[in-house]
């Protein structure tokens, strides 16, 4: 064993998960332009799909510049995540996607500004293209807190 290496935890019955819910019914989002779902919850962890920059009630493409796709992706996310009692502070890892890598500093000033003070693990990656012609999407995975895991289960199972 190197120096890096952690033994991984046991998994036990409380921490594993026999299914994921998929979501695609959650309001002031944009439907999605595929075959896959708003957001999975797989036990206390939430998959968003990436977030276009799309307009949840045209479903066209935010024209204009990086600055203004980034605001309506930042907007999308904020949606999902709220449609199941989260947030941005629940944000534990992102992924961003931009066609042109000059732009990042224009993207990241947005970043910043819509995360505030919380500060999740992100990479950014360079892309030749994104659907619907974007410049920019972003993928998210959160956590649930434990009073918000109860939360949300319950409200699922009403």
């Amino acid at each position: 064993m190197n120096d890096f290496a952690v033994p991984l935890p046991k998994l036990t019955e409380s921490t594993t998960t026999t299914s994921v819910q998929r979501m695609n019914d959650i309001p002031d989002v944009p439907k999605a332009v595929g075959p896959y779902s708003q957001l999975s919850i797989a036990g206390d962890t939430i998959y968003l799909s990436g977030q276009l920059p799309l307009d949840p009630k045209t479903g066209k493409l935010v024209s204009g510049t990086i600055e203004e796709q980034t605001e309506q992706v930042f907007n999308n996310i904020e949606a999902v995540l709220k449609g199941v009692g989260l947030g941005l502070i629940d944000v534990a890892r992102s992924s961003v996607y931009l066609t042109d890598m000059s732009t990042f500093p224009n993207m990241n000033a947005i970043y910043a500004k819509r995360f505030g003070s919380h500060r999740p693990a992100r990479e950014t990656i360079g892309v030749s293209a994104l659907a619907i012609g974007a410049a920019v999407e972003i993928t998210v995975i959160a956590h649930k807190r434990k009073e918000e895991a109860h939360e949300i289960k319950a409200s699922r199972n009403a």
